[in-house]
């Protein structure tokens, strides 16, 4: 009997151990498994971030893209919601979203025929420059230098408030306004020439930025 006993006991000491063994097994492959859903989830999460991160790129760039009929080009970041920009054929006119007063744009860009204009107009509104579309057709840029027009009296008085923000975006936050306009006497000459760096920054931050279709 005590033999027998300890035959049963020995055997139900492997099914334990066995059991145990088992128990331990399918522990460890739920913990594999959950590892590796775990992974599985991290890299589509990381996926999805990068999709979205993709498509915010994409729709950024379409939401600051302009496409007129003959040119396009990206608006400056300087500019990024704070101007509209109206397209109307071949002639893009650029407002300020806080001041959209069409008689006093940032800019307005078209498309010329003839001879390539390498400079015009005077102190106060002149062409910032141009990119050459074809053997007879170029586009310009046009631009007032508020801080002259403003000292010359060449325009209908608005706030210093107004010419301040248009001063800025045409300069990308280097000029200010008040200061160039005093400096600047009734005969559009500027004793610092500060409303001349409008004109360096239009080009490097947006002409150069317009390509042909």
């Amino acid at each position: 009997m005590w033999g027998g006993h300890g035959e049963q006991s020995a055997s139900t000491q492997r099914e334990h151990h066995a059991s145990a063994q088992k128990s331990g097994s399918a522990s460890t492959h739920t913990k594999q498994q959950d590892n590796s859903n775990k992974a599985k989830n991290d890299g589509n999460a990381k996926d999805e971030s990068k999709n979205t991160k993709k498509q915010q790129a994409s729709e950024d760039i379409a939401q600051y893209h302009v496409t007129a009929q003959s040119y396009e080009f990206d608006l400056p970041k300087y500019w990024r919601d704070r101007v509209i920009a109206q397209v109307d054929g071949d002639t893009v006119t650029i407002l300020s979203k806080t001041y959209p007063d069409t008689e006093n744009p940032v800019c307005t860009i078209s498309v010329e025929s003839g001879t390539l204009t390498y400079s015009g107009g005077d102190v106060a509104t002149s062409i910032m420059g141009y990119v050459p579309i074809s053997s007879d057709h170029h586009v310009e840029v046009w631009a007032h230098r508020y801080p002259a027009l403003a000292a010359m009296g060449g325009i209908e008085l608005k706030s210093d408030e107004e010419y301040t923000d248009l001063t800025d975006l045409q300069s990308g936050g280097t000029v200010d306004f008040i200061t160039a306009r005093n400096n600047t006497d009734a005969g559009g000459e500027s004793s610092d020439g500060a409303i001349f760096i409008i004109d360096d920054w239009m080009k490097n931050n947006l002409i150069s930025a317009i390509t042909v279709r």
